[in-house]
């Protein structure tokens, strides 16, 4: 069974959060102005998406989970974490929990990143490995997961 694609994850768990804090009304953590500092994290996460997509696309290659990887990117943001993508949408959820505040929202890019662990990257690492060899295991080894 295919595992549901990552944004639908995050929006999923964007929506729990949303119905949790709508029903307890938590205390905000994150007070004025300093909620506002999400406003940075909801431009930096996009930029953390949108850069991998277009060296996939000069590599010729997906930048789909699902699909097989043609080619090994190693460039821009891969040379700091090997899921790039995934550290965005989690960034842009860290951000909104900065602009919510409350304990709700801080779930979502935790359970977020537990839910890419557990059910897409495990699989990729896998794929990649068969379809690379010892070049993604140095890749691997020299690169952390996350940062």
């Amino acid at each position: 069974m295919r595992p549901l694609p990552p944004p639908v994850v995050a929006f999923a768990l964007f929506a729990a959060a949303w119905l949790v804090d709508f029903r307890v009304d938590p205390a905000r953590l994150v007070p004025p102005p300093w909620n506002e500092l999400g406003f940075l994290l909801l431009l930096l996460g996009p930029a953390l998406v949108l850069w991998p997509m277009g060296l996939f696309r000069r590599a010729k290659t997906s930048y789909l989970p699902e699909d097989d990887p043609r080619e090994l990117v190693l460039a821009g943001p891969y040379r700091f974490t090997r899921n790039p993508m995934y550290l965005g949408v989690a960034t842009v959820l860290t951000g909104l929990a900065l602009l919510v505040g409350t304990w709700p929202f801080f779930l979502v890019p935790v359970a977020f990143v537990l839910v890419m662990n557990a059910t897409q990257i495990s699989r990729e690492e896998v794929r990649l490995e068969r379809r690379f060899g010892a070049e993604y295991e140095a890749y691997r080894r020299r690169v952390r997961r996350w940062i």
